[in-house]
């Protein structure tokens, strides 16, 4: 059985990269499937990780040749290091699709997910993510889909009429999850687990290569460099110095003159990132796959819900009964320290990652691959 999956597998972000490499472990590892990466670029993704959006954006002209000049070096070779995992760790049957040549596709089913595929603002409307091109309904399935917003209405009424041809639904947040089921009262709508957890600790940590000179630290990984984050580095300052910690700085849009007191590391690979929370005495971040990466890693980790599109976060920490790791503008929303109880969330981890692979074997396998 041959499986094609379309995701942002190409977008230079740790959590896109290794939710991607999951899904594509976890399918290739049932039985009589043969998955692979469909090397589908969406435009507006591959733009936003290029250095010349600076030059396209609106506002001060003068700023926006600066922030090139000062991020077209890291952000090049962040591309470069993205493009060498890929061939390390994906499989495809071609390299690089377009609009034009996805019809020329053969797969006896097609899965769209994880990450924000159905997140519209994201992707720019792009209907492939809607599988469009693909004839067969039959063949039509989702996995841990995101929306990645709140909105009542998220959907164009073109965009709910693809959805409705899938033979599967199957959505990441359960808030959407129900939003969905009153959207298409005809179909069952499921909730998984992001894709990241059908992976265990274990691979993970096979998966994982070092990075040297890391003493005793915590690491901080900041998606942005918006006032919030800079109140979650200076709560990882102030935790840091209570444990007598040094810090290790990661940020997705890295800016060396920002945060000079710490050490800032660039370059550095999905394989690292892995290995960078598994060994930190604790993380602060404000990404949901470097949230979900701690709680996998058995990891004492705080995360900013003060972002756009927070309702993941919380969505994650609500799984696991994790709310007392969750920081707001940079402050604990519980004023109490909380022990995390590892082995009750490791239960639910099994009992959630058991009910995803038994949602991937029905679609593929029960009922002639079908609820």
């Amino acid at each position: 059985m041959r499986i094609g999956i379309l995701t942002f597998h190409a977008a230079g972000n740790y959590g896109a990269f290794l939710q991607a490499y999951s899904l594509l472990s976890a399918l290739n590892g049932l039985q009589d499937t043969e998955a692979r990466i469909i090397d589908y670029v969406c435009p507006p993704i591959e733009e936003n990780y290029l250095p010349e959006k600076y030059l396209k954006r609106k506002g001060n002209p003068v700023k926006n040749i600066l922030l090139f000049l000062l991020r077209s070096s890291v952000m090049k070779q962040q591309n470069q290091m993205f493009a060498e995992a890929r061939r390390r760790n994906y499989q495809y049957d071609a390299e690089r699709v377009t609009r034009q040549t996805l019809e020329q596709l053969n797969y006896d089913f097609y899965i769209v997910g994880s990450d924000q595929v159905w997140n519209e603002e994201l992707t720019n409307g792009d209907k492939v993510y809607y599988l469009d091109f693909v004839k067969d309904n039959s063949k039509k399935l989702s996995y841990a889909v995101s929306i990645g917003n709140d909105s009542e209405h998220p959907f164009s009424e073109s965009v709910s009429a693809l959805i409705q041809k899938f033979s599967a639904i199957c959505l990441r947040e359960q808030k959407t999850t129900e939003f969905m089921k009153h959207l298409f009262p005809d179909k069952e709508i499921h909730c998984c687990i992001d894709p990241v957890f059908l992976t265990s600790s274990q691979k993970w940590r096979k998966f994982s290569a070092p990075v040297k000179d890391t003493e005793k630290y915590i690491l901080i990984f900041a998606m942005g460099n918006g006032k919030t984050a800079d109140k979650m580095v200076d709560f990882g300052r102030q935790y840091a110095a209570e444990n007598n910690c040094r810090i290790l700085f990661l940020s997705d849009q890295e800016k060396w003159y920002k945060h000079r007191d710490l050490r800032h590391l660039v370059n550095i690979t999905p394989e690292q990132f892995v290995w960078l929370i598994d060994h930190a005495e604790a993380v602060v971040t404000n990404s949901f796959h470097a949230t979900a990466f701690s709680i996998i890693l058995n990891k004492t980790f705080f995360v900013e819900t003060a972002v756009k599109r927070n309702g993941r976060i919380y969505d994650l920490l609500d799984r696991f009964s994790l709310a007392s790791q969750a920081l707001k503008e940079g402050k604990k929303l519980t004023p109490e320290t909380e022990a995390i109880h590892w082995e009750l969330v490791n239960e639910r981890i099994q009992h959630q990652k058991d009910a995803a692979f038994s949602y991937l074997n029905t679609i593929l396998h029960g009922n002639n691959g079908r609820f």
